[in-house]
């Protein structure tokens, strides 16, 4: 007689609530039907008095918020999953940057009654080479801090991935990539699945983008939108900086505007390439705001820009922000070497795909492009296509066939 296993699921993320909960939760909720899933996290009790706010809203929509001093934190996570393992039959823990020595000893003591998948986004070691190209810094030395961590991470990739139970990397490429580096690696380990978005919140909305350009007085403009950090040089403000001016310069649009979403952190970099490129302060604003609202400002734009180079660290990676962009119904200026999208985009009226993005050539080409624009309805049409084709929802089954790849291996454990 086969034993049925009681097994419980658990989407571990970082002590932060600033950042991408609500990318996180869309994932949970993909399959808390089918699954016994939460979320959890741990914070230092300074931490959480900071983000009260975020506490108060994300622990109302179900998601687990634990504190504590520095101290005892050490103690309460170990002990909050050996009562699991204890509790249940199995315990599976989806791992979201967090550190995986902690799981590593539970499942030791435990003998395997839990297990745990991790996530990765980007490719440390190609990564770690882009940023150490002196071309690619600010100044001298203005990654080291970042290099150093790189250097760390990538020698302890291996040793993660070879102990966990399941690896989700975000392409096909990436998984290749991985095989091939790391040896011993069996391929049904590792699962790719694309960072996508959530569907429920990114989407098209002809009265959201009237009332978002009335609040921020973007009526009558066509809006270039920018979004995402620019501390790393591989997102290539400069360039689409420079992209902007061209267009701006040739007329190609009418009053064309540059609205850039990053952290405050980062204003100063843009503000420094705005200067060195002779961008007039009436034509950009430079902007945060909670991710949330993300969608609202999309809207509101016309175009989105995303440049990355030819590069690995780009071909193995499905860059999140640019299935936003496609969700809001955003016609999109980007290039060839985005891993997951850019296949996707390829011969599309609403996308201009750079192959080299600093090729002069390729770039008067995009200025004599005038039919990148679309109409509401086409925006409709837009969004729906990439909400079919890349988000969360769209995605529930590869999600729940890794989830349930480790649960198998429960199930074999108790009936051998």
């Amino acid at each position: 007689m086969v034993s049925q296993v009681k097994v419980k699921y658990i989407y571990f993320f970082r002590g932060s609530l600033k950042e991408h909960v609500g990318l996180y939760k869309a994932w949970v909720d993909a399959v808390s039907d089918s699954v016994n899933i939460n979320m959890t996290t741990f914070m230092t009790t300074r931490n959480y008095n900071e983000q009260k706010s975020l506490v108060d809203k994300y622990t109302n929509q179900g998601v687990d918020v634990f504190h504590a001093n520095a101290f005892f934190l050490k103690l309460c996570i170990p002990a909050y999953f050996l009562f699991l393992a204890l509790r249940y039959d199995g315990v599976v823990v989806h791992v979201r940057k967090q550190n995986t020595n902690m799981l590593n000893f539970i499942k030791k003591i435990t003998k395997g009654k839990l297990r745990y998948i991790i996530d990765i986004e980007g490719d440390v070691e190609s990564e770690l080479k882009y940023l150490e190209r002196p071309e690619k810094n600010l100044y001298d030395g203005f990654y080291n801090k970042e290099v150093k961590h790189l250097r760390a991470a990538a020698k302890a990739n291996g040793d993660m991935i070879s102990k966990a139970d399941a690896v989700i990397v975000p392409t096909e490429k990436m998984k290749e990539v991985y095989l091939n580096r790391y040896s011993g690696i069996l391929r049904d380990k590792i699962s790719a699945l694309p960072t996508a978005f959530s569907g429920n919140k990114f989407y098209y909305d002809e009265a959201l983008r009237a009332k978002t350009r009335k609040k921020l007085c973007l009526e009558g403009k066509t809006v270039v939108v920018f979004c995402g950090a620019l501390h790393y040089s591989w997102q290539n403000i400069k360039r689409s900086i420079e992209v902007f001016n061209k267009l701006s310069q040739h007329g190609t649009y009418n009053d064309l505007y540059f609205y850039i979403l990053t952290r405050p952190q980062d204003y100063a970099i843009a503000e420094n390439f705005m200067a060195r490129l002779n961008v007039d302060s009436r034509c950009y604003t430079l902007d945060s705001v909670p991710h949330e609202d993300v969608n609202a400002v999309l809207n509101a734009s016309d175009i989105g820009i995303l440049l990355r180079e030819d590069d690995l660290l780009n071909k193995v990676v499905s860059t999140g922000k640019l299935g936003e962009y496609l969700a809001a119904g955003l016609p999109v200026i980007t290039t060839k070497h985005i891993g997951f999208y850019s296949r996707y985009l390829e011969n599309k009226k609403f996308a201009y795909l750079f192959d080299d993005i600093f090729s002069d050539d390729e770039l008067d080409k995009l200025i004599k492009k005038r039919d990148l624009l679309l109409s509401g309805d086409q925006r409709y049409k837009l969004s729906k296509w990439a909400t079919d084709k890349f988000s969360v929802e769209s995605q529930r089954m590869a999600y729940l066939d890794v989830l349930k790849k480790v649960e198998r291996s429960f199930q074999r454990a108790v009936n051998t």
